[in-house]
């Protein structure tokens, strides 16, 4: 459901999914997603790790992924 609304670019009527929609629709934006595509959980052996690490340990670990304008600045310097 996720993965066709990003696809189609509708919105969902219920008010918390859709603030969730556009928030994530601006976060795909900046990182220049274009194209959206299912990833069973089986081939996603990063992420069931990192979900597995979050439930086991109660320590709050964030991700810094550099955007796309970072990299070409970093790549220019």
């Amino acid at each position: 459901m996720i993965i066709r609304q990003q696809q189609l670019h509708y919105s969902p009527k219920n008010r918390r999914l859709a603030s969730m929609y556009h928030w994530s629709k601006r976060l795909a934006d900046t990182m220049a997603i274009r194209f959206w595509s299912h990833h069973y959980r089986s081939f996603n052996k990063m992420a069931d790790k990192a979900a597995n690490h979050a439930m086991d340990s109660s320590i709050l670990t964030q991700y810094r992924f550099r955007l796309i304008a970072e990299k070409e600045q970093s790549s220019q310097a």
